[in-house]
């Protein structure tokens, strides 16, 4: 049965800030291939919880697009589009604040 490929957008909201530097306290680790992320250390989140401080759990992420840091997670979800020749297969990765793919982890073909 023939198929046909439908793009649509991911959402994006440009009002959300971006920031030049992560704030203190925040350590920088590159989980994916493609862009970094911003989350408290382990040991900050087990003293503050000891601790009973009300706290929110923030992360951040990098988008080349933005030319900064975006508060929240990126936007995350499967594709699996490979056909006889070519394509992907895996987790795709786009910023929540311009929409745009910053990053791509999975198979390709």
């Amino acid at each position: 049965m023939p198929w046909k490929h439908v793009f649509v957008p991911n959402p994006s909201d440009e009002s959300l800030p971006v920031l030049d530097k992560v704030p203190d306290g925040y350590e920088i680790s590159k989980l994916t291939w493609s862009f970094q992320e911003a989350r408290l250390p382990i040991d900050k989140l087990i003293e503050m919880h000891k601790a009973d401080v009300k706290f929110r759990e923030t992360q951040f992420y990098n988008c080349k697009y933005c030319k900064g840091w975006i508060e929240g997670e990126p936007y995350q979800y499967h594709e699996d589009n490979i056909g006889p020749l070519c394509g992907r297969r895996g987790t795709v990765y786009s910023c929540i604040r311009c929409g745009r793919e910053i990053g791509f982890s999975g198979m390709v073909s």
